[in-house]
């Protein structure tokens, strides 16, 4: 097993993908995710504020209360639909605690014993 994190993951990289991928292709696969990310966000914010305004308007038929629930969900629906793309571009994700757990994967490529065999390594050269 190696000691060093980074020279596993290119080792699994180099696995799963035969090479590293070129810069080319780095550029390609970040562009489609950016894609993906901003169409999902706005499928998510135009989908909360129609169903919120949907809602209302039947709400306000069956009451007889013309504009009141539509006016009030359209805006919850706004709010809801800007709060889903807060948490989006923040990466919070939806469960609890996840934003945490993310966190702490993004730190244990600087874990102490990696920073460690850095500093070995750089003093073997």
């Amino acid at each position: 097993m190696p000691s060093n994190l980074k020279d596993l993951e290119k080792k699994i990289k180099e696995a799963q993908h035969g090479a590293e991928p070129s810069e080319d292709e780095r550029l390609r696969i970040k562009r489609t995710h950016d894609n993906k990310a901003a169409m999902q966000a706005g499928y998510e914010f135009v989908g909360s504020v129609l169903l919120s305004a949907i809602l209302g308007y039947f709400i306000d038929q069956w009451l007889g209360t013309t504009p009141l629930f539509l006016i009030s969900l359209f805006l919850l629906g706004t709010c809801a639909g800007f709060m889903s793309i807060f948490r989006m571009n923040k990466n919070l994700g939806m469960g609890v605690g996840y934003s945490e757990l993310h966190k702490r994967e993004k730190d244990a490529n600087k874990s102490p014993t990696s920073e460690l065999n850095d500093n070995i390594d750089k003093q073997e050269e």
